[in-house]
């Protein structure tokens, strides 16, 4: 169907914390898959609690290599990293990750290197005004902030209004 888009995209949301170990290899699963689209590189990010402040983005990326498993590289890398974050954040870091998002790809208009691999961080962590809703009131917090793009995208083709 002209209506069907394909590209490397994958993600997984943990709702329960029991589960983390089952979660990443069906991450590692959905990778595989994703690698029929483009298996040069990849990465994801994985959102962990910040105690009190939000959340926080890990960005793990790989660059594959001629003879090795680009799913088993982003599985490594994402356990390896959230390992590390909690020694790095501490008591705040230290929840289990709530949610993944990421990409593989295939390097069409540029070479596949460390640089080029999704997701790319869009705006750094920062402390800013969260407004939510607790029943039938707004409530205010000041939280982390952070943004990542997990598929910029290749637009050419791609026709909105009449204008690609």
């Amino acid at each position: 169907s002209r209506w069907v888009f394909r590209c490397g995209n994958f993600g997984i949301i943990l709702l329960n914390p029991e589960y983390r170990d089952i979660a990443l290899e069906t991450l590692r699963t959905m990778v595989r898959v994703t690698m029929m689209r483009g298996a040069q590189s990849g990465g994801s990010v994985t959102y962990v609690p910040l105690k009190g402040k939000g959340l926080t983005g890990i960005r793990s990326r790989v660059v594959n290599g001629k003879r090795t498993d680009l799913s088993k590289l982003i599985h490594d890398k994402i356990k390896s990293d959230w390992t590390s974050s909690k020694r790095r954040y501490g008591e705040a870091g230290s929840a289990d990750p709530i949610f993944h998002a990421g990409h593989t790809r295939f390097a069409t208009t540029s070479k596949a290197t460390f640089d080029g691999t999704h997701p790319h961080q869009w705006t750094p962590p920062s402390m800013h005004n969260v407004w939510s809703r607790e029943g039938m009131t707004w409530v205010c917090a000041k939280l982390n902030v952070e943004s990542f793009i997990c598929h910029n995208g290749d637009l050419d083709a791609f026709e909105i209004g009449g204008v690609t």
